[in-house]
């Protein structure tokens, strides 16, 4: 039996392999024990040669992203290539879409591509099932997850603080005189509940209203959902009201559908997106938003997957801080 098979029977990959032959310390124990007793079982004791197969470098790294026609995406997409180019490794760049199977199916396939490192641009991976994906094909593989939270061992988090952002938009709103925001979020996934948790509580802590079911509004991607929502939310444009869009692209959406409704932005409703990253000054007025960092989120990112590569010592998670990016539509 050779040291591939020994893996495929541990469910493990190769570098985990490596690990327990070379650096047995940095595996876990429950996950060590079960190589060492597939070992046993195959009477398999690794040579001179296993030691040096396992401990060689696949000089390629993986990348799997929700959606590339995203900008934000394509612009992470981007950095992490450019940055694993110039190291010397090859990117596996794999487009997910909406489709869970298939963010499962380029964990296998990425496992067998010998992976050096894999990146999860966004938090659509924060579930338990790519969790499980991630521990059975990947175990011992180091994980970067921009904006997303793994709880395997070998995860690692680079995120913006979205609690910070929160007090940012909020002490801005509230010193141009805004008392009733809200909040229209246009995805479904942790990182936008993250979101609403902070803008929640930074409006509760001004004392201003705030109701889940009034105040946060759950929208479908695209025009015509927020065109739905200008229409749903006219009641609600009285003076000193603001809408805060989840990302820029929305936004962008928004400032249309109130212009095309008659209301004036920023004198009828301000308007607030996240992101900066959709050329949000190509509308008019510019849309004020909250600039996420991706490319250095991205850059991070890949700087922390270079400095495993490397064995230097990096933490669980690096929280940046965003920044406000005051524009004419507040």
């Amino acid at each position: 039996m050779n040291i591939y098979e020994i893996a495929a029977e541990a469910g493990v990959s190769i570098s985990t392999i490596s690990r327990v032959i070379n650096s047995p310390e940095k595996v876990s124990p429950k996950t060590r024990k079960r190589v060492e007793d597939a070992f046993v079982r195959n009477n398999y004791v690794p040579n001179a040669l296993a030691r040096s197969l396992v401990k060689s470098s696949s000089k390629n790294v993986g990348i799997i992203s929700s959606e590339i026609r995203n900008l934000y995406y394509a612009t992470a997409a981007h950095v992490l290539e450019d940055c694993f180019f110039k190291w010397g490794y090859t990117s596996f760049l794999c487009p997910t879409g909406g489709s869970l199977g298939r963010k499962l199916e380029y964990v296998r396939i990425l496992a067998e591509k010998q992976v050096d490192g894999l990146v999860l641009v966004g938090s659509a991976f924060s579930v338990p099932e790519i969790e499980a994906s991630v521990q059975k094909y990947l175990s011992g593989t180091p994980i970067i997850a921009i904006n997303g939270w793994l709880s395997a061992a070998d995860a690692h988090t680079v995120s913006v603080d979205h609690a910070a952002g929160a007090e940012l938009i909020l002490d801005h709103l509230t010193e141009r005189g805004y008392k009733n925001i809200y909040f229209a979020c246009c995805t479904r996934n942790q990182n936008s509940a993250k979101k609403k948790e902070a803008l929640s509580s930074a409006i509760r802590r001004r004392g201003l209203p705030m109701n889940a079911q009034e105040n946060i509004f759950q929208l479908e991607p695209g025009y015509d959902a927020v065109h739905a929502f200008a229409e749903e939310f006219l009641p609600l444009a009285r003076q000193h009201s603001a809408v805060i869009f989840s990302n820029d692209i929305s936004a962008g959406y928004g400032l249309l559908a109130f212009r095309e409704l008659g209301l004036s932005v920023p004198r009828d409703v301000g308007i607030v997106g996240y992101d900066n990253i959709c050329y949000p000054n190509l509308h008019f007025p510019d849309v004020t938003v909250l600039d996420t960092k991706i490319e250095l989120l991205s850059s991070l990112a890949a700087n922390t997957l270079h400095d495993i590569f490397i064995q230097r010592d990096v933490g669980r998670g690096i929280s940046i801080p965003p920044e406000l990016i005051v524009r004419s539509s507040t």
